[in-house]
């Protein structure tokens, strides 16, 4: 998969929900648009995720992404064998599990990846923070491999529009 896009639903620690549509590009870049009444934005490209806060002012909250586990869905390639990275994998009737996280930081959390046995398809994620919280993201209605402008990443872009 070089690129993903597809509704998701994200299930929160609190026990809330939210929705919206993600976009992925691998390697580094993610975008996801929450539906109101949530409204958020988040967008990671490079090494940074940027969280542009409905409630806030135009300019993003700033975060290195290679201190969370969602820097594993955005490698181009997970090296299983890097001493840097701890993985395992879990066999079940309908996924394939794949639990993975940074021995050198543990405080970043963890992620799960759900595949599909039947398709290999990322179906959903559980992402783990330091303080033990999980939150779940599902996916729906995946398309892989479709062009996405470079647009959709552009944090400066995503600036400019809130400041008209």
């Amino acid at each position: 998969m070089i690129t993903l896009d597809a509704k998701f639903e994200q299930m929160n620690p609190d026990g809330s929900r939210d929705r919206g549509q993600i976009y992925i590009h691998r390697p580094g870049r993610i975008r996801f648009e929450y539906e109101a009444p949530n409204s958020a934005l988040i967008i990671a490209i490079s090494n940074t995720i940027s969280v542009f806060d409905p409630k806030g002012d135009e300019i993003p909250n700033n975060y290195p992404l290679d201190r969370t586990p969602l820097r594993f869905v955005l490698a181009s390639q997970v090296d299983l064998t890097d001493p840097r990275t701890s993985a395992k994998l879990v066999n079940h009737k309908e996924y394939t599990i794949l639990r993975l996280n940074d021995p050198d930081h543990p405080g970043a959390g963890n992620v799960d990846l759900f595949f599909r046995n039947e398709d290999t398809t990322l179906s959903h994620w559980l992402m783990t923070n330091g303080n033990g919280e999980t939150t779940r993201v599902a996916l729906y209605d995946v398309v892989i491999n479709r062009d996405l402008p470079s647009s959709l990443f552009n944090v400066s872009l995503e600036i400019v529009k809130r400041q008209q």
